[in-house]
């Protein structure tokens, strides 16, 4: 739990650094520096900044100048952007360090056979290796997951290594959620997989790639409130806790993962977020006339319900999903 969330105040230190320098370079004074909110436990002045350490550390801000909404349209647009450039620069770069060192990921070992799941009635057993499913070739734990979750209701052929020896076993998957399931936990064996120079700056542009289109697309389906399989802060400090035992490189690609995410809900344009500034300042640029006030902190609010009407609907779906 405490390396998830070191991890993801890491993050935020990032995201709030990327403010910081942009601010700076163009002459933007910051009164005050913060990483967390709540009660401060540390604080240091350096020039015209005050910097602080917070007692709740998932959250931070750079509060810049009072003049700031006066500034040049481009300049604010330069701020704001420059916290999700910095999480998606700390990404791309950590996928391309992955991909060099090579990410260990769970091999197709069985650890753990849960009684009466259609593993445990096909007679699968803990130690068991699956080599192939329907044909396929698998290595992974996650090819195999994924190629038994295309056969949902329907019987898949698995090739398993038991001992010296193979077995051919036929089991047919449960229903949950709408995937396929076994019933089956890896046994923590792990196998890695690393690419040259070229290749892992290109597999880093790839992933960086995907993970921004996933995002945004469970972003979309959030706010149209549609189900979705979404992991909440309870899900991510489990699964941060699980790769943080995995080793460092592990965790640095749910670290990469988590700052994609970032990236594109920093970008939604409702105020409250560097979206919003973005959004308000380009309508600002278009129409040649400063919002109103009134209307800027009205959508403030507004917008501060719908991010805290989000957050409740991810948090109520993790209790669900520990429920079942």
């Amino acid at each position: 739990m405490i390396a998830t969330v070191l991890a993801i105040a890491f993050l935020i230190l990032v995201h709030e650094l990327g403010h910081l320098g942009a601010a700076k370079l163009v002459g933007v004074k910051v009164p005050e520096f913060s990483l967390g909110f709540g009660k401060v436990l540390v604080r240091r002045k350096l020039g015209d900044t005050e910097y602080c350490l917070r007692c709740f550390l998932l959250g931070g801000y750079v509060k810049t100048e009072d003049g700031f909404q006066d500034r040049p349209s481009l300049t604010r647009i330069f701020v704001a952007l420059a916290g999700p450039a910095s999480n998606l620069l700390f990404a791309f770069l950590a996928f391309v360090l992955v991909s060099f060192v090579g990410l260990p990921q769970f091999t197709a070992t069985i650890g753990q056979v849960f009684p009466g799941r259609p593993a445990a009635k096909a007679g699968l057993l803990p130690g068991d290796k699956v080599i192939s499913v329907d044909g396929r070739p698998v290595v992974r734990w996650a090819e195999m997951t994924d190629l038994v979750t295309e056969g949902k209701g329907r019987a898949v052929r698995l090739v398993v290594q038991r001992g010296h020896g193979t077995l051919v076993v036929s089991v047919t998957p449960e229903t949950i959620d709408g995937k396929g399931m076994l019933g089956i936990k890896a046994s923590g064996e792990t196998v890695s997989t690393s690419y040259g120079l070229m290749a892992s700056i290109e597999k880093g542009l790839q992933i960086t790639g995907e993970q921004l289109k996933g995002s945004a697309e469970l972003i979309m389906k959030l706010v149209g409130l549609s189900p979705v399989d979404v992991i909440g802060p309870v899900q991510i400090v489990k699964v941060g806790a699980e790769q943080a035992q995995i080793g460092l490189i592990s965790l640095l690609f749910f670290m990469a993962i988590l700052s994609t995410s970032f990236v594109i809900f920093n970008l939604i344009p409702i105020p409250v977020l560097d979206g919003g500034l973005i959004a308000i300042t380009l309508v600002e640029l278009v129409t040649g006339r400063k919002i109103n006030q009134k209307l800027q902190l009205l959508a403030t609010k507004l917008s501060m319900a719908v991010v805290i009407g989000l957050m409740t609907f991810v948090f109520l779906s993790d209790l669900l999903k520990l429920a079942k």
